[in-house]
C-alpha cells in the first residue's frame, strides 16, 4: 500500500477502505487464505503479518493501523520486504502480491533493479498484480513484474478505486484458480 509523498493523506484513508473491500471478498483468515499488509515509502512497514489476525473482522481492523509515512516511492524494498514475510510464513502455495501505487518506483541511489526484485519473487513462485492510481503510474514499466498484461489494472483516480474494487477482485480469484 502506497503511502510516500505521491499520495495525499485522504487517498491514503480511500486506500485502507480499498483494502478492507479485498480482504472481504478473500474472507481471509488464520485458517484459510492468509494475507498479510505493507505499507511503504522510503521504508517498508508491515501493518498485518501473515498471522497477525484472529478473523476477518480483526484482520479490517488492523487495517486501521497503517500510518501515513511520506517521503519516496521505494517499491523495490516494499517487495524485498514482503518476499521476507513469505519466508518467513514457512507455508508453502500460491503466494499472491498485490501492490497499489500511485506511480512509478524510485530508481535512485540505493535502489535495488526491479529485475534483481522480480527474480526474489519468481523464485518464491510469488504471482505480482500490479494496481496503478493517477496519471503518474505508467504501466510499461510494471510490466516486467508481472505474468501477463492483465496484471496490471491502471485506475484513473483514487475516486475511481472503489467502483472498480469487485471487478478486480473476481480477476484476482479467477487468476489465483487458474495459478494452482
Amino acid at each position: 500500500m502506497d503511502s510516500s509523498s505521491g499520495v495525499s493523506f485522504q487517498q491514503f484513508e480511500m486506500e485502507k477502505r480499498f483494502v478492507k473491500s479485498m480482504a472481504r471478498d478473500f474472507v481471509v483468515s488464520p485458517l484459510g487464505p492468509r494475507a498479510a499488509l505493507v505499507s511503504y515509502s522510503a521504508t517498508s512497514n508491515t501493518v498485518i503479518g501473515f498471522s497477525g489476525y484472529s478473523s476477518n473482522v480483526d484482520f479490517s481492523r488492523q487495517i486501521n493501523n497503517a500510518r501515513f509515512l511520506g517521503g519516496k516511492r521505494k517499491i523495490d524494498q516494499a517487495l524485498i520486504h514482503t518476499a521476507s514475510l513469505f519466508r518467513k510464513t514457512g507455508r508453502v502455495g500460491l503466494r499472491i502480491v498485490i501492490l497499489l501505487t500511485a506511480g512509478n518506483y524510485y530508481t535512485g541511489p540505493g535502489s535495488r533493479s526491479m529485475s534483481s526484485v522480480v527474480s526474489l519473487l519468481d523464485s518464491l513462485d510469488a504471482h505480482v498484480y500490479v494496481i496503478g492510481i493517477g496519471p503518474f503510474f505508467t504501466k510499461s514499466l510494471f510490466t516486467p513484474m508481472v505474468r501477463g498484461p492483465g496484471d496490471i489494472f491502471w485506475i484513473p483516480s483514487f475516486n475511481d478505486l472503489a467502483p472498480r474494487q469487485s471487478r478486480i477482485a473476481r480477476y484476482l480469484r479467477l487468476s489465483a484458480n487458474a495459478c494452482k
